[in-house]
């Protein structure tokens, strides 16, 4: 995002903000395009998208929680108190009784994830007099309208703006290190998705749009789809600089100390044929990434990770974990132990 449209986003969101202030009800637009009428204020919400509680927590509004999804109670060392919520299913999954039970003003889930029908789900509510919107919180290209959004229901449209624009420095500083590198000097890189062997990604993906803000170049950017299964035999052959897994599997993320589990993981990711011939797996240049810096809001920090991973020279006085934490420190009140890239570099 610009800062223009940074600017005009931030300008909008206090004007819709002044709005609401004065009436009981606001109106949004959801991910899902759908309009949206939410009691103002909101006290009680269920957020079933971990993108959207650490967002709300963000805002200083995590005290408003009074439902979770299985998800979030997975992930006790970042969530803390929060975890500890009711738990009313799955984002598909719902336990309706139990949400109603909560008496939440509002809920929130995705509104564009496939698993996900916001419809249904509001159809469900409705005769509870429960609003439900679809705040997706994952999309590089609409989470800043997501906080935006966010910032409005739960009335903190200053620090909304505030978080926005520290995503927006870090895109900045990296913009700014990686726009001298001539094309022959960008690194090739092969990331591969949590869901398998082989499976990538393509354009349309936001690991696509992370490689390419961190001055790399994706081996598979010819491909037709966001995320696809390719052909052993071509990675050989394009022959990456740098292999990325997006790790759901690996022992990695918030309270995760131990490293010989992760070296175990590594060996058995490269132990693939022919997989010594490529580059990245010569020169020791294979990481395992966590979700914390890999999905939702975390991208932002995720890229800075990425071009330091890249171009180590062009970004030698610049810690992405001390920003990580300086992230959680502003943003979460606290700062978090933790492996969130393997080898760390």
């Amino acid at each position: 995002m610009h800062k223009r449209t940074l600017v005009l986003t931030i300008a909008l969101v206090i004007a819709f903000g002044l709005l609401a202030a004065a009436s009981q009800t606001i109106l949004i637009i959801d991910s899902a395009g759908r309009v949206v009428e939410i009691p103002y204020p909101i006290e009680r919400v269920v957020v079933l998208n971990s993108g959207s509680v650490g967002i709300i927590r963000s805002l200083g509004a995590a005290d408003r929680i009074v439902g979770i999804s299985t998800i979030v109670a997975r992930n006790p060392a970042f969530w803390g108190p929060i975890a500890k919520l009711p738990q009313v299913g799955g984002i598909k999954d719902i336990n309706f009784e139990a949400v109603i039970a909560l008496q939440p003003q509002l809920v929130l889930n995705f509104g564009t994830h496939p698993a996900v029908n916001i419809e249904e789900i509001a159809r469900k509510l409705a005769p509870a007099g429960i609003a439900v919107a679809g705040i997706d919180s994952f999309r590089f290209a609409t989470l800043y309208q997501n906080i935006a959004t966010l910032g409005r229901i739960f009335g903190n449209i200053g620090r909304a703006g505030q978080l926005i624009a520290f995503y927006q420095d870090i895109l900045d500083l990296v913009a700014e290190r990686v726009a001298g590198l001539m094309p022959e000097e960008k690194v090739r890189v092969y990331a591969e998705h949590h869901a398998g062997q082989f499976r990538s990604f393509g354009p349309g993906s936001d690991w696509h749009k992370m490689i390419g803000w961190a001055g790399g170049v994706n081996i598979f950017a010819d491909t037709l789809r966001p995320f696809v299964t390719v052909d052993p035999e071509t990675v050989l052959e394009r022959n990456p600089q740098i292999i990325l897994q997006d790790s759901r599997r690996a022992p990695l993320g918030h309270g995760i100390i131990a490293t010989t589990p992760l070296t175990d993981y590594l060996a058995v990711f490269v132990d693939r044929p022919g997989w010594e011939q490529i580059a990245a797996v010569r020169d020791e240049r294979v990481y395992l990434v966590s979700p914390a810096i890999g999905s939702g809001t975390g991208k932002f920090i995720g890229t800075l990770f990425f071009a330091r991973i890249f171009y180590p020279e062009l970004f030698a006085d610049i810690d992405p974990e001390r920003v990580l934490q300086e992230y959680y420190r502003q943003f979460h009140g606290q700062t978090f132990n933790g492996i969130f890239v393997y080898p760390q570099r």
